[in-house]
């Protein structure tokens, strides 16, 4: 329980005890008004107006305010009863009823960064202290440090032109004619205030932003399609906004994860872009009118479009500007620039020994010292929030909404109080808050410090040397999910003496490796230092210490650290020094002992001694980058990874799209068991269970989200802790919300399904796996008979759940038709033809409704030369459709069908020659397994596991001796780009070299000369994913999967399950296209113990 206890300045107590003054304290909770009485008609309640007030819990940014009404008797109106809602305190009804009001905010949950601050966004009307004191007996305040008639008198003069009003009086009982309170910016602006004179308006931006796209700060752009162009360049002239979303949830309860940010701000002639950098992982194009950034920046009034790209027809979402979402997080940054006036100006160096300004539109380069036009090496801003710079300059209360952003890089001084005790691990029991009259300035100011630099004594700085105390100093690159580039040189600079015995800079750089423990080393014959990583001393990633580090035996030294090279930004770093070791800045009286610029902070060694002889510089930390965002990128270091929640596991449904329905059990957030009576099964995250338990508490926190337009891999393993089912994928949008468009056909068996987030190349990993969902398919068995067309095959449901089955084919011959394949492909009930990824009817082909491919292998002469079998699921309500794909690429979907029934229930098929039978069989052996690559993308393609053991089996019947090889193709999950090596697939060299210089060096198989055989084992060596089967011919030609062939031609056929036909010749070369020049069969090694 906390208790606010509210006290009254002696000067306030004589003010308030005179007849026709009332004071309250009220606070709302549960829509309910709670209200203490401070002053009754002169009276003071207690004699002192003291209060004690128990404040609820648990409570996020609820408010205590606090009203003094001037009024004459007769005409009293009891605020008691006439407000009962927090919006009635407001600013008409204060002018109306005569009081002043301002305000108490804190957050108490019982967690660390629960805080209360002093807020005048809405108005200033009462000064005020507040102060908190711990278990370890110290405390800490919070208050103004001018009086209350100087904050009036300096917002009144703001504007002194005829007609500007921003301090208003009270106009009745014993303080008529006094200041009765200053209206703010964010009060002006909304629309409900009225009030009898100009003050602030939206429009005293539009110069400014203005100024900016003429002066090129914000360039303009020629077409909407160009936006983001200049993002993804190496030079950025613009604004560019950067920043870490912490995560939470919104206004309705939903969760969105944390993210770094990076924008650049550009115009198109209409609006206002915001367009985010290669490394924000924060994605979507933001798009904001003039007139809705103008009503933004004094208050979050005005909505934004996010789009997924800039030239979409239909944005994403429509938010208002101060959503509590990650695009919320990035206008608080943008929208902080203009309170401060940081954009179009440039900062002067604290240190007039450096060369240079301060480059201000970069928000890395925010010392809050500049704010409001100070410091500044040029021209002011046009404009900036004065109401803000009054509170900013003189207090420690919220002037705007994004007060603490524009003071969270003091060291001290900034609006926020903590309440949360350390000692206790619980809120504080108590918080003092003590009201002053307006002629008093309150108690408890605390003076913004920043410990940015130190000044050299009167004969300079003091030169360094080595010691024998280890000196040294960590340098911290990483915080929440981002890293420095590891290849980026660090330089070390530091003054010492020559062997002249003059002053002189040192300088060190270090590349390679850098999260190490590296050594300086003096070499006296060339008076130079060098830097040597030392055996052994991996640091946390992110993270290197730099040992031997010369200080001054005593005095103030100057320090230059400079983070990379072309793209790069020296810190200044300061240290006092005393017996070679550093002050510690954590000791009484030494607080400013270390110092360093850019925004960059130091963190000394826990230690109570007076020196030390470490100390960390941070250059991430919190919601900050100190760098240009160039020199990062995403950390995907395993360690970091494993410190990660863990996702919840995946929701299991039917249905693509809109029609997914979530499997019934899925009562936990965590993990469930579920029995699917489907084959054909998609995967969401969490918000999309929509069975019969409510998920709202849910995803109200972290769940299973992942990274904005991140792949999440769907992977599947049996109890054997093993499966040849291809994972499935989904691409998040750009909120990480994720769903799976194409369904994983899984047969009768328990598997084990788990998530992995991966980057949008879909093979780097940049998350943890999810929690497991154990997964149960029971299919039963249905009928299977001929269609009423007798060319089809069609499931008998009867009364079963079961929506499906798998279908096995076995090749039982092949008549005259060398090289042809039978194509199984589905269509609904009408006839539509049904594609792989459900589209159905107009524009889809027999190719893109084939579900699976089978056919007899024969020799030159005839002869079989393999046997092959497929498997294909078939849904109940759709049929399975015949139709001949013959050597020369030709569709024969007219072929006769003929389907006999056997004794033994199989059926005997006979597709214009090509005959197989047919049989249900929902147990799925490895061979079936592995080849549902094939049956989702109708390629000759396998998905391997690195390590596994695999049995290829080789045949063929050619003039030519050729070869065989396999090589790893990546697949892009955003545009289903194929490539090797980086170079996209296409009928081009670079491809085709590209195909031949990343051939698995495991497989080599070489036949012809006539028929032949072979066997190869093969222990996938390479990376887990996609390969493809390549021919290297006598010709010189090589064939890859698909046309990309020098002669456009395709030159694999796929015969069945894993089984690959190649024709070596080229079409030129009077090709027959039979596809038995060599063959290649890829067996499991299940199968091959079975």
């Amino acid at each position: 329980m906390t208790v606010l206890t509210v006290n009254l300045s002696t000067q306030l107590q004589t003010q308030l005890s005179q007849t026709g003054i009332w004071a309250y304290a009220v606070y709302f909770s549960g829509g309910v008004a709670n209200w203490t009485t401070i002053a009754d008609n002169g009276t003071l309640t207690g004699g002192t107006g003291a209060a004690s007030i128990t404040l609820p819990y648990p409570d996020n940014g609820g408010k205590v305010y606090f009203l003094i009404q001037s009024a004459d008797t007769a005409h009293y109106t009891d605020l008691t009863t006439a407000i009962s809602e927090e919006s009635d305190i407001n600013w008409n009804n204060a002018a109306a009823k005569d009081f002043r009001y301002d305000s108490f905010e804190v957050s108490l949950l019982d967690q660390p960064g629960d805080a209360g601050n002093l807020t005048s966004v809405n108005g200033f009307g009462i000064p005020m202290q507040a102060s908190v004191t711990y278990s370890d007996g110290s405390t800490t305040t919070r208050g103004y440090g001018v009086s209350g008639s100087t904050i009036f008198s300096d917002i009144a003069a703001i504007n002194t032109k005829a007609g500007y009003v921003y301090t208003y009086d009270y106009t009745s009982g014993p303080l008529a004619n006094t200041v009765r309170a200053a209206i703010s910016p964010t009060l002006a602006v909304t629309p409900y205030t009225t009030t009898s004179g100009t003050s602030f308006s939206e429009s005293d931006w539009t110069s400014y932003l203005t100024t900016l796209v003429t002066d090129n700060v914000i360039p303009t752009v020629k077409t909407v399609g160009e936006i983001g162009a200049e993002a993804a360049t190496q030079t950025r002239p613009d604004i560019v906004v950067t920043g870490f979303f912490d995560g939470t949830a919104d206004a309705s309860n939903v969760w969105h994860n944390a993210a770094f940010f990076s924008y650049v701000v550009e115009w198109d002639g209409s609006n206002f872009w915001l367009a985010p950098t290669e490394q924000s992982q924060v994605k979507g194009y933001i798009k904001i009118s003039q007139s809705d950034l103008e009503e933004s920046i004094y208050s979050t009034l005005g909505t934004a479009e996010i789009y997924n790209k800039p030239t979409d027809a239909t944005p994403y979402m429509t938010m208002n500007t101060g959503e509590n979402n990650q695009w919320g997080a990035v206008f608080t940054q943008f929208l902080t620039g203009f309170t401060g006036g940081y954009y179009g100006v440039k900062g002067a160096q604290n240190n007039s020994s450096v060369a240079g300004t301060i480059d201000l539109d970069k928000t890395w380069n925010w010392d809050p010292t500049y704010a409001f036009g100070n410091n500044l090496s040029g021209s002011a801003p046009t404009y900036f929030d004065h109401y803000s710079e009054v509170f900013y300059k003189h207090s420690n209360s919220y002037g705007s909404g994004y007060s603490d952003n524009l003071m969270q890089h003091y060291s001290t001084g900034g609006p926020l109080i903590p309440v949360y005790d350390s000692g206790t691990g619980q809120n504080v029991t108590n918080i003092g808050l003590t009201l002053y009259a307006d002629s008093e300035t309150p108690a408890g100011y605390v003076d913004p410090t920043i410990y940015n630099y130190i000044a050299p004594a009167a004969g300079g700085y003091e030169a360094t040397s080595q010691n024998t105390l280890n000196t040294n100093i960590t340098l911290n690159f990483a915080t929440q999910y981002m890293v420095l580039k590891a290849d980026t040189p660090i330089t070390i600079s530091f003054m010492g003496t020559n062997p002249s015995g003059q002053q002189a800079w040192y300088s060190v750089t270090i590349k390679g490796n850098l999260w190490q423990n590296w050594t300086l080393t003096y070499n006296a014959a060339t008076d130079s230092y060098s830097a040597a990583a030392a055996p052994g001393t991996e640091q946390t990633y992110g993270s290197m210490v730099v040992s031997n580090l010369p200080t001054a035996d005593s005095g103030v030294s100057w320090y230059k650290i400079t983070v990379g090279d072309d793209i790069s930004k020296t810190y200044n770093l300061y240290t006092t020094t005393t017996g070679s070791l550093f002050q510690n800045p954590a000791y009484s009286g030494q607080e400013g002992a270390l110092a360093i610029d850019g925004l960059a902070t130091i963190t000394p060694s826990e230690s109570s001694a007076a020196t030390i002889n470490t100390f960390t510089v941070n250059f991430l930390y919190s919601t900050t980058t100190s760098l240009d965002p160039q020199l990062l990128t995403e950390n995907t270091n395993a360690t970091f990874l494993s410190t990660l929640a863990t996702p919840d596991a995946p929701v299991v449904g039917k249905g693509a799209g809109a029609n997914f329905t979530a499997l019934a059990g899925q009562d936990s957030a965590t993990t469930n068991t579920v029995t699917a009576t489907t084959g054909a099964l998609f995967f969401a995250w969490t918000g999309k269970n929509n069975s019969t338990v409510d998920t709202s508490s849910w995803i109200s926190a972290y769940t299973n989200k992942i990274g904005a337009l991140d792949v999440a891999k769907v992977s599947f393993a049996t109890s054997g802790g093993g499966t040849h089912y291809q994972p499935v994928t989904a691409v998040a949008d750009l909120d990480g919300a994720w769903q799976t468009a194409k369904a994983a056909a899984l047969g009768n068996g328990t598997y084990t399904v788990t998530m992995t987030e991966y980057a949008p190349d879909g093979s780097t990993v940049v998350g943890k796996t999810s929690s497991a969902l154990a997964l149960t398919v029971s299919l039963d068995k249905l009928g299977l008979h001929a269609g009423s067309d007798g060319s089809s095959l069609v499931l008998d449901q009867g009364s079963s759940s079961t929506d499906g089955n798998w279908i096995h084919f076995s090749s039982a011959g092949i008549t005259g038709l060398h090289g042809a394949t039978l194509l199984l492909y589905a269509v609904d009930s009408s006839g539509n033809l049904i594609g792989r990824d459900g589209q159905v009817g107009g524009g889809v082909t027999i190719q893109d409704a084939t579900i699976a491919s089978i056919g007899g292998v024969v020799s030159d002469s005839g002869d079989a030369l393999l046997d092959t079998a497929q498997s294909a699921y078939l849904p109940v309500g759709q049929q399975l459709r015949f139709a001949v794909l013959s050597g020369g690429q030709v569709i024969d979907s007219s072929a006769s069908v003929n389907i006999g029934e056997a004794a033994n229930g199989t059926l005997n098929i006979d597709v214009g020659g090509v005959q197989v039978t047919a049989q249900v069989e929902n147990t799925l052996g490895s061979a079936a397994e592995l080849a549902g690559t094939q049956r989702n993308l109708n390629e000759a393609l396998v998905y391997l596991n690195h390590g596994e053991s695999l049995q290829l089996e080789v045949t063929g019947s050619s003039a030519m001796t050729n070869q065989l090889g396999f090589v790893h193709m990546e697949a892009d999950p955003t545009t289903g780009q194929w490539s090797v090596g980086g170079v996209d697939y296409g009928n081009t060299t670079a491809f085709t070299d590209a195909v031949r210089s990343h051939l698995v060096g495991e497989v080599t198989v070489s036949g012809g000369g006539s028929h032949f055989t072979d066997t190869l084992q093969w222990t996938v060596q390479g990376d887990t994913g996609y390969y493809a089967p390549v021919l290297l011919t006598e010709n010189g030609d090589v064939f890859v999967i698909g046309s990309a062939n020098s002669d456009g031609q395709e030159h694999i056929r796929l015969f069945g399950e894993n089984t690959f036909g190649f024709e070596d010749l080229t079409a030129s070369q009077n090709s027959d296209f039979d596809y038995n020049d060599m063959v290649v069969k890829v067996v499991p090694s299940h199968d091959l113990l079975v």
